[in-house]
């Protein structure tokens, strides 16, 4: 009698469909709840920027030790390809694990008050306003304030990390 899993069973279906679910339901609430809220401070950016490029090259030379002959067989000019692939690779992935330790590493609550511009929505973003950040030295936007966009001021409130910001809630005011 075999050992594995019969890929037409309950036994190894219901598993992967509930999993994939669970990408899918974490993905969406990451995207339209805790992203937009996140925000880089300069530190942040230039840590993760310089991650990704260690990462690169970490994975070219561990590429060219194991996979020599794969890599001898592409042509010279597929060679900068495969190491800006990986780059951006990276820098995907390195930009959300920031963003992840941003989010659970952000503990100092604070607020402050500053003058807003409306913004409106795109194709990738929220409608919201635009607020100058003393901490980031830099705009920011807030998705969705509560109030009107009358024009004046608005109070955003925020839990502070070592890495950046992380926007709880904002009101116009």
């Amino acid at each position: 009698m075999s050992t594995e899993l019969n890929k037409n069973s309950y036994a190894y279906l219901i598993p992967v469909v509930i999993g994939a679910q669970a990408v899918l339901a974490f993905t969406l609430i990451w995207q339209i709840g805790i992203w937009p809220t996140i925000h880089f401070n300069a530190l942040a950016e230039k840590a993760c920027l310089i991650a990704s490029l260690w990462v690169t090259l970490v994975a070219v030379v561990l590429l060219w030790r194991y996979k020599k002959p794969l890599i001898q067989q592409k042509k010279k000019r597929e060679w900068p390809k495969l190491v800006l692939g990986v780059f951006i690779a990276s820098g995907v992935v390195l930009v959300h694990l920031f963003a992840a330790a941003i989010y659970l590493t952000s503990a100092v609550p604070g607020s402050y008050i500053s003058t807003y511009e409306y913004s409106p929505s795109g194709r990738y973003s929220c409608s919201g306003i635009k607020v100058f950040d003393a901490q980031l030295n830099k705009r920011i936007k807030v998705c969705q304030p509560g109030g009107s966009y009358g024009g004046g001021q608005a109070r955003v409130d925020k839990r502070s990390g070592p890495l950046g910001i992380v926007v709880t809630s904002s009101a116009l005011l």
